[in-house]
Order: C-alpha cells, then structure tokens, then sequence
C-alpha cells in the first residue's frame, strides 16, 4: 500500500481596487487574511488605491515619511471624492492611514506595521472604531534617490452610510476569496 500526498498550490489574483503596484496588492492581501484580523470581511476601493498610490509618490518626492502632506489624511481622501464616513474629522485628522518607508518587500512591511501598536490597532481592526472600517487600499513607491527607497501607504477607511456598495469584495471568513460585480 502505497501513500500519496497531493498539495496543490493556489494562486489567488488580488484585485487591482486592493493596490496599484503588485507588492501595494500583496500588503493588501497579507492584512485581510491575517489571523488576527478582528474584521469579517474587507473590501478594496479603486479611489482610495489611487489616493494611496499617490501618496506613496508625494513621500518619496518630498523624501519623508509623514502623515501630513496637503491636509490630513482624512481630508487627503474626502478632497479626492471619497465619501469618507461623516464621523471622522476632516482638518487634520486621521483615523485611516498607516504610511512607513524602508521596507523593500510586503512580508517585512507587514510585520513592521504589527510590531507597531498604533499601526496594529488600526490595520487588525482591534478596538471597534476601527473593526467598523470595511475598505482597504494599499499604495507603494520606489524611488533609489529617495532616503527610503520604498514607501507605503496603507488606507482602512469606512465610507458614509448612504454612500453606493463598492465593486469588489474580499471576505476573510473561511479563506481568502475574491467576489467581482
């Protein structure tokens, strides 16, 4: 009696809504499935994708790393079309960004955000403020000149309640999957 084991690699495509760039994508991925993500269930936006990616770009430009920019994030993404949930402040504030530099690959990035107790809080969705969030984009630029090389933007964000359903849906519960409109 012989015993074969058979493992069969599955390749899931994340949707471009998640991440502009392949390693913004991966980042998106890594934070959905986590185990310890306290979300049910997250969704990618194509707008806030833009955004970060944009924002990605503007850090290595200006060669730093920083919330800040024009405005503050939330007004960074309400200023851009996103119906940003109408709770958050707009000046300043920020109750949905996470930005880092220096980390050339997904992996190490994510786990330099958990290793940070206000970036885990945030992206694992631990205290209900944040669970409530339900949209993610990612974005990443590189850029040899700049002092970080590689820049990160990471959004988690809740759109207002009479705002219209995005296209695409990533859920955790069960596995990783990938539902298109």
């Amino acid at each position: 009696m012989s015993l074969a084991i058979v493992f069969a690699a599955v390749t899931v495509a994340v949707p471009l809504e998640c991440g502009l760039h392949p390693k913004a994508r991966e980042l998106a991925r890594l934070i959905i499935v986590d185990p310890e993500q306290k979300r049910p269930a997250l969704r990618c936006d194509g707008l806030l994708a833009m955004v970060a990616q944009e924002k990605a770009r503007e850090m290595a430009e200006r060669k730093h790393v920083s919330h800040l920019g024009e405005g503050g994030p939330n007004a960074r993404v309400a200023n851009a079309g996103y119906p940003l949930d109408r709770r958050y402040d707009v000046g300043l504030g920020n109750q949905i960004e996470a930005v880092a530099g220096g980390y050339s690959e997904a992996a190490e990035m994510w786990e330099a955000f958990k290793a940070s107790s206000g970036h885990r809080t945030h992206l694992l969705g631990e205290q209900p403020v944040y669970r409530e969030q339900d949209e993610i984009s990612v974005g990443y630029y590189f850029d040899w000149e700049a002092p970080h090389i590689d820049y990160w933007v990471v959004y988690v964000a809740r759109k207002d309640d009479h705002a219209p359903e995005p296209i695409v849906l990533i859920s955790k519960p069960g596995g990783f999957t990938v539902e298109l409109e």
